[in-house]
């Protein structure tokens, strides 16, 4: 399968100052190292009790090309919730969760087949409370 360059999509990113949003609705990033992040916005509060986010971070290039399948520059403006779902179930991205009246993020990720489920808010809240 051909994909498109690194040097392509890098380019296409620093034409956009490093930071976008697709047709479909999805934010794009470019960190200072070439680490490409995503977030594809399921819901937020003005739909409901809930924000709930699908995203990936750190993907180098290579990574995020693979990842996506990308053979042209114009398969990054149809990526969406389908193409987020998928790197989610292949452990490449997490899905995020903030119910409003409690505002602490709980983030679940597959790794190695079972899912995990963190909060660092309520973690932090957790020793706080009990010192």
């Amino acid at each position: 399968m051909e994909y498109i360059s690194e040097q392509t999509v890098l380019n296409y990113f620093k034409a956009r100052n490093n930071r976008f949003c697709n047709t479909i609705g999805m934010e794009f990033g470019l960190g200072k190292v070439n680490d490409i992040w995503t977030e594809f916005n399921l819901s937020n509060y003005d739909h409901g009790p809930l924000a709930i986010d699908i995203s990936t971070e750190g993907d180098g290039p290579y990574e995020f090309i693979e990842g996506f399948k990308l053979k042209s520059i114009e398969d990054i403006n149809q990526l969406g919730y389908t193409n987020s779902w998928m790197r989610y179930l292949n452990g490449y991205a997490e899905i995020s969760v903030t119910p409003m009246e409690l505002e602490a993020t709980l983030r679940f990720k597959i790794v190695k087949r079972k899912t995990i489920i963190f909060s660092l808010y309520l973690l932090f809240m957790m020793k706080y409370m009990s010192t």
